[in-house]
């Protein structure tokens, strides 16, 4: 049997070496856009991420596929905020070497979704900013979960809205 820190390592490997790795989707952090039970297809990592692009982190006990919020660099060193679709918060600040890969293709029920075409680019731009805004509401108890319900449903409908461009 093999463990799963060689499997992660024999993934970053091949994705390094500019080849794709398929996976099966296990939790719902990025319902209803991927969900569990949907294939995902993940190339390497692009030079630059986009705000918008699904990416790929190899972690334990499972890899990590969440949006990119934003991409910024502190003292030489490019960091990535990222988030599930389906969780409120933010992720902590990540290295951008962390990460190996993009999804570049989402299987889901026989249909095929590519989120690097220019419908999915553009409406993933727009969730990564509802999303900042979203993990970022301020304001009173109740102002923060308004906003945040809003978002969330707004959210789900352009996620839902990308599959409209499914093959």
């Amino acid at each position: 049997m093999v463990d799963e820190q060689t499997v992660t390592e024999l993934v970053i490997e091949k994705l390094r070496r500019g080849g794709t790795v398929s996976y099966v989707v296990r939790t719902g952090s990025m319902a209803p856009l991927v969900r569990p039970g949907d294939h995902i297809v993940i190339a390497p990592a692009p030079p630059q991420f986009r705000p918008g692009e699904l990416a790929f982190r190899p972690a334990a006990p499972h890899p990590v596929v969440h949006r990119v919020l934003a991409q910024q660099t502190q003292d030489a060193v490019s960091w990535l905020r990222t988030k599930g679709d389906a969780t409120p918060h933010a992720d902590p600040l990540q290295p951008a070497a962390g990460f190996a890969g993009v999804v570049c293709c989402i299987t889901h029920n026989g249909r095929t979704l590519a989120p690097g075409s220019i419908p999915g680019r553009f409406l993933g731009g727009i969730v990564a900013r509802l999303s900042s805004w979203q993990a970022w509401c301020v304001g009173s108890r109740f102002v923060r979960r308004t906003w945040r319900l809003a978002l969330h449903g707004a959210i789900h409908l352009i996620d839902c809205t990308l599959w409209w461009f499914a093959r």
